[in-house]
């Protein structure tokens, strides 16, 4: 009997690897764009700079605690769906397969309503010693989330469902129709309350953050368009499956449970960390400074919020591939175990092909993160200018995040490689290790350096488990570091000169065009990013390192019209 062919059946891993990487990262980079091209309008209908940035601070403490409960509720299962649909399919197992599924949506369910309802009793305890002028405009914004959380998790499951599959287009475009949907309300809400009715800023950020349920329930009809569109395709034939026994629904569940674990507190690790922030960096910054309250407010909304919303652009770029990542090496590196469990084979590395999509999968992070956080760091003073107001701090705090973006992106590749292995504990550990960095570090570094102190903690706080998941992919996935090496060593070479003529290129345009006026730092920006993008592109088609995002074919053909010479 013939198998059923699935999508991408005639596809290596790293086709699919690149392919499902391209939609989600096109899709995650779109609606985060959006999300940060809303705050232009947003933040001015608020009132002025300060009134804006108070109102940016107390949107950030609502979805902080908002951000924690979602993890909460979701508790990695999508992520661990997508695993192990991959798992179960791999083996062609199907029935097992959609019997995890149905029973995770049955538990997406019930823990969106018990953390929905959790959020709106637990408001008045939350928002205590928050950086916001009253406790009940705390209270206020965290409830308006409630309704966005009783929904979100049957929302990520079902993306989970899809990326289980590997078909990551769906999923890639409720994204896009999420956050079209979410800041249309926001704007239409802002625009009438501030600027017609002229109602309170605490009225406007609390319809604000109310806009994510508009999105989220406009994204499961997008998902139900393309599941109903396509149900004949992602109906396995049972009859092609090869189980040897039926797992038990109880069996299953507790499967999800302890594989989604580690999935929840690594999704989970960023804002653990922003919640350090938002209820430690007052009360630190008062003790260590002779800062008024206004001034930390106004701190915390620039460094926290107005700077971290860029900031989640570039992060975006590494949890759009790690999101790929998963499914595809868990797939593989089952087979490679499966294989070698039939062959009894020995000697040599054990899992060749799984070692061969992490070497694709970093050196594509490194492909994509490297330039775009540098290339952040050198427009960040034309980029903060444009979004928000003309300030020196903000600038300074947005290259200090977006350098930090580096080393947080990493993380998530390194700990979704972990959990696609079944290394769950390991990255668990890690996690622990962050988090006890940024608790340990978070004073003395608020003390000596003030504000950027709290970016440096966060930096120091991903950096560490950074390292321990190093030395447990050698030892655990025999990773070769040599071969990665050699293809991330090309890529950071073509980041310095781009780097080098973007600073150029700055220094050049604010000579002949000024950096006063809006129009004039718009054309610098332009300049910048066009030229440094040229340069990033010529250097890595010469490396051969453009191959990785576009296809050696076409990469040749770039080559042969632009009579590139490879290096």
């Amino acid at each position: 009997m013939v198998e059923k062919s699935k999508p991408n059946d005639e596809k290596s891993a790293q086709q699919r690897l690149t392919e499902g990487s391209t939609w989600m990262t096109v899709a995650s980079v779109l609606s985060r764009v959006l999300g940060v091209i809303y705050i232009i309008p947003w933040w001015r209908w608020m009132g002025d700079a300060a009134t804006a940035n108070e109102a940016n601070a107390l949107f950030n403490v609502g979805y902080n605690w908002y951000s924690i409960f979602l993890m909460i509720a979701v508790a990695g299962v999508p992520q661990a769906i997508s695993r192990q649909l991959a798992h179960y399919n791999a083996k062609q197992e199907y029935r097992n397969a959609q019997r995890l599924f149905k029973a995770a949506i049955w538990l997406m369910i019930a823990t969106g309503l018990v953390t929905g309802v959790a959020l709106y009793l637990l408001a008045p305890l939350l928002a205590i010693g928050t950086p916001t002028r009253e406790t009940s405009d705390g209270i206020a914004t965290i409830r308006s989330l409630a309704p966005a959380l009783i929904v979100l998790p049957f929302l990520s499951i079902s993306r989970g469902f899809f990326e289980g599959h590997q078909d990551m287009k769906p999923s890639a475009i409720s994204q896009i129709t999420e956050q079209l949907a979410r800041v249309g309300f926001m704007l239409a809400s802002v625009y009438i309350l501030r600027r017609i009715l002229d109602a309170p800023v605490r009225q406007a950020v609390v319809q604000s953050t109310f806009a994510a349920f508009i999105g989220a329930v406009v994204a499961i009809a997008t998902l139900a368009f393309y599941y109903f569109k396509h149900r004949t395709f992602y109906a396995h034939d049972m009859a092609l499956s090869q189980e040897t026994e039926e797992i038990k629904t109880g069996t299953l569940l507790k499967e999800i449970v302890m594989i989604a674990i580690p999935f929840i507190l690594s999704g989970a690790i960023m804002e653990f960390l922003n919640v350090i922030d938002t209820q430690t960096f007052k009360p630190i910054m008062s003790r260590v400074t002779g800062f008024s309250e206004g001034m930390i407010i106004n701190e915390y909304g620039i460094f926290s919020a107005n700077v971290r919303k860029l900031v989640t652009v570039l992060i975006s770029f590494a949890t759009s591939i790690s999101s790929t990542l998963v499914p595809i090496i868990s797939s593989t590196f089952t087979r490679e175990k499966e294989n070698q469990r039939a062959s009894a084979m020995r000697g040599g590395t054990r899992f060749p092909e799984t070692n061969a999509i992490i070497s694709h999968g970093l050196s594509l992070g490194a492909l994509v993160l490297l330039p775009a956080s540098l290339g952040t760091a050198l427009i960040a003073n034309n980029a903060y200018q444009l979004i928000y107001a003309p300030d020196s701090s903000g600038t300074y705090y947005l290259q200090l995040s977006a350098i930090s973006a580096i080393v947080q992106g990493l993380y998530f590749l390194l700990i979704s490689i972990l959990q696609a292995m079944n290394l769950q504990k390991r990255g668990m550990l890690g996690i622990a290790i962050a988090v006890v960095t940024k608790l340990i570090l978070q004073y003395p570094m608020i003390a000596v350096f003030h504000t950027p102190g709290a970016i440096y903690a966060t930096l120091l706080a991903f950096l560490a488990p950074i390292i321990y998941y190093f030395y447990i992919l050698k030892k655990y996935g025999e990773v070769d570091y040599t071969i990665i090496a050699d293809s991330v060593w090309p890529i950071i070479k073509a980041v310095i000169v781009m780097v080098i003529v973007g600073i150029a290129t700055a220094f050049a345009s604010h000579w002949f065009i000024g950096s006063t006026g809006i129009l004039a730092n718009v054309i610098s920006m332009l300049l910048v990013v066009i030229v440094s993008m040229i340069v990033y592109t010529y250097m890595t088609l010469k490396y051969q390192r453009l191959d990785i995002l576009i296809g050696q074919p076409r990469a040749d053909q770039w080559r042969q019209r632009l009579k590139i010479h490879v290096a």
